[in-house]
């Protein structure tokens, strides 16, 4: 049986998000992320989906 793969979430950040939270809120994401044991090609990967998606904010790519 294999689990769901874990997804980052943005919550509410766009690319115009408040710069401080929003790194605090990515780093716990990746955080979680790790914590199951989500490789690192795939975290870079959602994390690439967030900036194409523009809910990333663009002073932090």
């Amino acid at each position: 049986m294999s689990s769901a793969e874990y997804k980052i979430k943005s919550k509410s950040m766009t690319n115009y998000s408040e710069e401080t939270s929003s790194i605090s809120n990515i780093s716990y994401e990746i955080e979680n992320a790790n914590n199951n044991v989500l490789p690192r090609n795939r975290i870079m990967a959602q994390t690439e989906k967030l900036k194409d998606d523009n809910k990333f904010p663009s002073n932090l790519e």
